[in-house]
Parts: C-alpha cells; sequence; structure tokens
C-alpha cells in the first residue's frame, strides 16, 4: 500500500511538473511567426540581441547540432569557441549537470575572469565549420576567426518556451561587460531557417 502512495504522488508530481512547464514557461509553444524578419525581430527586441549576434544552422549542420545538444544535455549554452576548430573544455562541474543554469554562468565566468590561456589542457578540437554557421541576416558565413575573443555559443528553439529568457539576457549583458575579451552569439535552430530569409 506504501509504494502505492509513493508512486501516486510521484505521478502527481511529474504531471503538475509538465503543467507548469506549459502554463508558466510556454514549453511547447507554438511557432506563430509568419517570417524570418519578424520573428528575428522578436528575437532581437526580447533578448537584446543585436543582429550580429544572431547565427542559424544550414544544410548538415543542424542534423549534427542536434544530436550534439541531444548527446550532451545542453540547456541554452553550448560552448566556448577560440576559432572554428578550438573550443574551451568545459569543467567537470558543468558537465556534472549541464543544463544548470547556476553552473553554466559561473563557467562563463571563470572564462572572462581567467588570465593566463598558455595551457593547452585547457582546449580541444572542436569544428565549428562541421555545423555549417550562418548569420541569419545576410547568410554570409560565420566568422570564428575574424578576432581574437573567446565566442560564447547559445543555443534557442522558439519551442523552449520562456524557462531560458532570463538566463539568456543575463549572460548576453555579461559578454558586454566584458567585450574586450568576449563575444556571444545565439544559434537559432528554428525550422523556418530552412528557407530563404524573405520568406
Amino acid at each position: 500500500m506504501r509504494n502505492y502512495f509513493l508512486c501516486l504522488i510521484t505521478i502527481v508530481y511529474l504531471l503538475s511538473c509538465k503543467s507548469m512547464l506549459i502554463n508558466k514557461f510556454h514549453f511547447n509553444r507554438v511557432f506563430r511567426f509568419e517570417s524570418k524578419t519578424a520573428y528575428l525581430q522578436f528575437v532581437r527586441q526580447h533578448y537584446g540581441a543585436d543582429s550580429t549576434q544572431l547565427i542559424t544552422l544550414k544544410g548538415e549542420g543542424r542534423a549534427i547540432f542536434l544530436t550534439d545538444i541531444g548527446k550532451h544535455n545542453i540547456a541554452d549554452y553550448y560552448g566556448c569557441f577560440i576559432n572554428d576548430s578550438t573550443s574551451v573544455k568545459k569543467s567537470a562541474y558543468l558537465l556534472n549537470d549541464a543544463g544548470c543554469l547556476g553552473k553554466i554562468t559561473h563557467e562563463i565566468e571563470a572564462i572572462a575572469t581567467r588570465e593566463n590561456w598558455n595551457d593547452t589542457a585547457l582546449f580541444q578540437q572542436e569544428y565549428l565549420k562541421d555545423l555549417n554557421l550562418r548569420y541569419c541576416y545576410s547568410n554570409e558565413p560565420f566568422q570564428p576567426n575574424a578576432n581574437t575573443k573567446c565566442k560564447i555559443l547559445l543555443a534557442l528553439h522558439y519551442s523552449m518556451g520562456t524557462y531560458y529568457d532570463g538566463h539568456i539576457r543575463e549572460i548576453l549583458n555579461y559578454v558586454k561587460l566584458h567585450s574586450d575579451k568576449m563575444a556571444a552569439y545565439i544559434i537559432l535552430f528554428d525550422e523556418i531557417f530552412e528557407v530563404p530569409l524573405n520568406q
């Protein structure tokens, strides 16, 4: 009988969490924008992002990206890249729970305040070119080698709802304060980016 009640409490808890995600944070919300231009305007205004910070994936890059975020339980922080083939290794602290917003913030703060980058153990080979990243507005290839700043890449899909909104804004604002050494970009991976820009 005790096991029955424990099972019932667990089911009620899980259902209430799902209800909260849907009702409070609009998880799995329906994409209602009629064009990419309208959606990009929403993202810029809602998150305070500049048009040059918005990038998307083309071709096979989208499938590679989706596999990667699923495999590594990525929430909104994809990673930090030095150039198109080198990323900063995520700490064991973050990898223990890659979806924890507090740990993500701590990780980015640690990157911003690091003085010594001479230790090669901090880096790993990871190829951004495989994702075929493009700037949303121009459709030009993303240029991670254009400067020596750390590139913080965030992931955003409209169906993720509003749960990560505050965190994304927090990261963008934090990176602005450290713009001498960091730059932030949002990877928009909604299906609408599979069609030409003017649609």
